[in-house]
């Protein structure tokens, strides 16, 4: 038995998406900056691959730099606004994002620049009031707040943070990666904006993301030494990346509907077998209607290790996560869960279950069979070894 509930840190690559770009392995070899027939061959489908995003997400008149994957995208996008907005001005930046937005903004604050993190509510959701009034004060430059937490799965009101930024003329960061494919994305107010998403997180390859640039968003590169993406980011353009990046996205956008369905019930399900088999656990993530994406459920099981059951659970062959894959290796709790108010221990007792589009019950079901027998037998060796040292 091998379960894979980790989709949020990436997914496997769909077999469309692994077609298209074999079509194309033998055709577009050339250098899409070569001026000869391969060159241009492969020139006109990286720019049909950026085009078939940008319509396929419904963003209508902005433009795309292929970047590595959303960390790349973030980082070019935090330091591009820096670079943008005056010294005195503020950045505002969620407690919650991701850490390829906060990192690169608090490294730019040890350097003297003005950054401020916004508080969170219980829930994890920024509280719009408090946005407007910080905004309103008058020395705010820009605010980046994702539209999808990737740890708890939680929708922030991104829509309505764009319609008012575009309002005051605030450029605005939101990182798009947990919600494509997940929640639909058309009629975001768009004013000077970036949105970054990436690839791997839709069964399209790794290794390729983006950055959408609307309104009069500048973007001042960081990889230098060639003219590449309209000189915004240097280097030869990952062409059949971009293929099957454009291929998984129009996949899960017209698949959309089906799979959040399917996940609404699975999620359902989950939980409630959850709550039968282990009384006392707690949900991270929101699980009224609407709050969050269908195929997240953050979990915190009193009195155990998230690390050590999500070991026990890699014997087993079901594959999950503590949370942020980019966070792996720290001993550190979530910095997401503590934002909300939680406690450390509350945040190493949690775990996150991401289900991928071919999840099935079956699988739901095998997870809590063997859950059922392994969270008791740890539950009573924590309590031998705290008796040990008392």
């Amino acid at each position: 038995m091998a379960i894979y509930i980790d989709a949020n840190a990436t997914t496997s690559l769909d077999p469309r998406v692994e077609e298209s770009m074999r079509q194309h392995a033998s055709v577009l070899y050339g250098n899409p900056s070569s001026p000869h027939e391969p060159g241009r061959l492969a020139r006109t489908a990286l720019d049909n691959a950026r085009q078939t995003i940008i319509s396929r997400l419904g963003l209508g008149r902005c433009s795309l730099v292929f970047t590595s994957g959303a960390t790349e995208a973030n980082n070019l996008a935090v330091h591009s606004l820096h670079q943008r907005i005056q010294e005195d001005r503020t950045f505002l930046v969620g407690a919650t994002e991701h850490p390829s937005v906060l990192a690169p903004c608090i490294d730019l604050r040890s350097k003297g620049r003005d950054v401020e993190i916004l508080p969170v509510l219980k829930s994890g959701m920024i509280d719009f009031d408090t946005l407007q009034k910080r905004v309103k004060s008058g020395d705010v430059g820009a605010v980046a707040v994702m539209a999808v937490n990737n740890e708890t799965g939680l929708i922030q009101p991104f829509r309505q943070i764009s319609k008012f930024l575009k309002s005051r003329g605030i450029p605005y960061l939101c990182d798009i990666t947990q919600a494509v494919g997940k929640i639909p994305l058309e009629s975001i107010e768009l004013g000077p904006a970036f949105l970054t998403l990436s690839s791997h997180k839709l069964r399209g390859p790794k290794g390729i993301g983006a950055l959408v640039k609307t309104g009069n968003a500048k973007i001042s590169p960081q990889i230098l030494g060639g003219s590449q993406e309209s000189t915004c980011r240097a280097g030869t353009e990952n062409v059949f990346g971009a293929i099957g990046f454009a291929k998984a996205v129009a996949l899960r956008i017209h698949e959309l509907q089906p799979c959040c369905d399917g996940w609404r019930t699975l999620r359902k399900q989950f939980w409630e077998f959850l709550c039968t088999t282990y009384p006392g656990i707690q949900s991270n993530t929101p699980l009224v209607e609407n709050a969050s994406v269908e195929n997240t459920l953050n979990v915190m099981f009193p009195g155990i290790s998230s690390e050590a059951l999500l070991v026990r659970l890699d014997l087993e062959g079901i594959y999950i996560s503590t949370g942020s894959a980019c966070a792996s290796g720290s001993s550190d709790p979530s910095h997401v869960l503590l934002a909300m108010g939680n406690s450390r221990d509350h945040a190493r007792s949690s775990v996150r279950f991401s289900f991928c589009p071919e999840t099935q019950p079956n699988d739901l079901e095998q997870i809590v069979d063997v859950l059922g027998r392994v969270l008791p037998e740890m539950k009573r060796l924590n309590r031998k070894s705290n008796r040990r040292n008392e």
